[in-house]
């Protein structure tokens, strides 16, 4: 029954909706990537696509739509702060995931020790500095070299899953 069903999905064709759809079934954390847009603001751009690359030296990527209204603020920033979501943060990712990002500001944020703001209760934070740039189809892969990490809270991280938010189940060791 499943190799019926696995021929003739197989045979569809590959197309961004059909690829959307597909890469969906893979479960990702949601991010805010943050860099400096002015004095006393940020931009905050929802990423769901961090990866880390190395832990020597330590490196992180994500994507970024090229056409995004954001894109060349993110790709000419020498550094950025990547925040891991809560699972109560659903309405700022969403806010964050419009075309042009969001302006965050004060109580949304903490500035950092190295001058980046981190959103404050996140899970998680990742200070970077751009370390390299390469281009992928409709995207733009930022790489960035780990400066500094925080972890503030034991909470569960915000997932998306088949165009939806979710939650992580515990489950048994």
């Amino acid at each position: 029954m499943i190799t019926q069903r696995v021929q003739k999905e197989a045979s569809a064709p590959v197309c961004s909706s059909n690829f959307r759809k597909i890469m969906g079934h893979f479960p990702t954390g949601v991010t805010v990537v943050t860099v400096d847009h002015r004095e006393s603001c940020c931009l905050g751009v929802t990423i769901n696509s961090l990866t880390s690359v190395s832990l020597a030296p330590p490196l992180v990527l994500f994507c970024m739509k090229k056409k995004a209204i954001a894109h060349d603020l993110v790709v000419n920033s020498q550094s950025f702060a990547i925040s891991i979501l809560a699972h109560n943060q659903q309405e700022l990712a969403l806010e964050c995931a419009e075309p042009g990002g969001a302006k965050l500001a004060d109580p949304l944020l903490v500035h950092s020790y190295d001058g980046n703001f981190l959103v404050r209760g996140a899970i998680a934070s990742i200070e970077c500095t751009q370390e390299e740039i390469y281009p992928g189809g409709d995207h733009t892969i930022i790489v960035g070299l780990v400066t500094r990490l925080y972890s503030e809270l034991d909470n569960q991280p915000l997932v998306f899953h088949r165009s939806r938010f979710t939650e992580v189940l515990q489950g048994t060791r």
